[in-house]
């Protein structure tokens, strides 16, 4: 008897696409519902039409950064007929930037904002959207090579050369107050931010600190790359500092909000003010409040609200015009003790 071999058919295709076709319009779903949400916690009338509709992406919406940003971006919108949606905060945690993007372009939203990653996937998305006729401005990081219509964010090396003014700053008075020939700064990165920026800023910091002929004489500065995704792995990094067998540093310069706050606590926790100062970032009521306190330093903040502003009016301008200024550089500005009781009470109006 002849024998047979049976091949069955591999539905594995098939399958994973209708899986994606099914998310694809779940996501879809999710995204128009948020939209009804916010449109109602933001006490906005719901049976006014807008003109245009935009959408903010970012890695963490919940952050407080990101919130100010939506807020100056959602009250430009007000103004200028264009409702503007934090697109995640709603529809949930699960959905990473690149599918969060993916559901946009296929709800044909009027424009698109999302935070720039190091991410290829990122910048064909991007592109796509283009093509689509969706245009699309990056905030924070730049993907310079894709299609995007504008950046909206910091000059990362002038920011490098302001921090390294404050290490100046702080280097001198603790040589002077304490009589010691150095200090030891540590300076934390964030794992999460491209390497380039990274790169750009810590160039601008080394060069400040060159021009003064300070460096590697008056200061031994060290660079750390913890992760910045949760506040619970940051903490154990930063309590290796606190603990480990090196030495603590006399100054810790922290890049992003989350590790200003997480060392903020350190330094408490192992009492280690005055011991160890801080220079921060991010302006928020905690770390204006730490300032206050003489645990922070000083804090270099963006203006984020700005930041949102200028997204939406990069967009407008493409809508209206067909380009846009391909570069919005946002103001940043410093708090320390001297004029932190301008800040108290008004951190998040700032």
């Amino acid at each position: 008897m002849e024998n047979r071999v049976i091949k069955k058919k591999n539905n594995l295709p098939v399958l994973l696409l209708g899986v994606m076709v099914i998310m694809t319009i779940i996501g879809i779903i999710a995204f128009k519902i948020a939209f009804s949400i916010n449109q109602k916690s933001d006490g906005i009338n719901e049976n006014r039409e807008y003109d245009k509709y935009y959408v903010l992406i970012s890695t963490d919406p919940n952050a407080n950064l990101w919130k100010n940003i939506h807020e100056g971006a959602a009250s430009c919108g007000e103004k200028t007929d264009a409702f503007v949606e934090q697109f995640g905060v709603f529809v949930g945690s699960e959905y990473t930037a690149l599918e969060k993007l993916d559901i946009a372009i296929s709800a044909k939203v009027d424009g698109i904002i999302i935070e720039g990653q190091d991410n290829d996937l990122i910048e064909e998305g991007i592109n796509k959207a283009t093509e689509k006729g969706i245009p699309v401005v990056t905030i924070s990081q730049d993907k310079a090579e894709s299609m995007r219509v504008s950046f909206v964010g910091v000059n990362n090396y002038e920011l490098g050369k302001k921090y390294g003014l404050e290490i100046e700053e702080l280097a001198n008075k603790l040589c002077a107050e304490e009589n010691k020939p150095s200090v030891n700064v540590l300076v934390l990165v964030g794992e999460s931010t491209g390497k380039s920026v990274q790169n750009i800023l810590l160039s601008g910091i080394r060069e400040e600190l060159s021009n003064k002929n300070i460096l590697n004489d008056k200061v031994f500065l060290d660079v750390s790359a913890l992760k910045d995704t949760n506040s619970f792995d940051a903490e154990e990094e930063i309590r290796d500092i606190f603990v480990g067998e090196n030495e603590v540093p006399d100054i810790i310069v922290c890049l992003n909000e989350l590790h200003t706050n997480c060392v903020a606590q350190a330094v408490v926790d192992y009492n280690r003010v005055g011991k160890t100062n801080i220079i921060g970032s991010f302006a928020s009521e905690a770390i204006i409040n730490n300032i206050d306190k003489e645990i922070i330093y000083s804090t270099l903040a963006i203006d984020d609200k700005q930041m949102g502003e200028y997204c939406v009016t990069a967009l407008n301008e493409y809508k209206e015009l067909g380009y846009a200024n391909e570069y919005y550089v946002v103001d940043t500005y410093r708090i320390n003790k001297e004029n932190v009781s301008s800040y108290m009470g008004g951190a998040d109006d700032e």
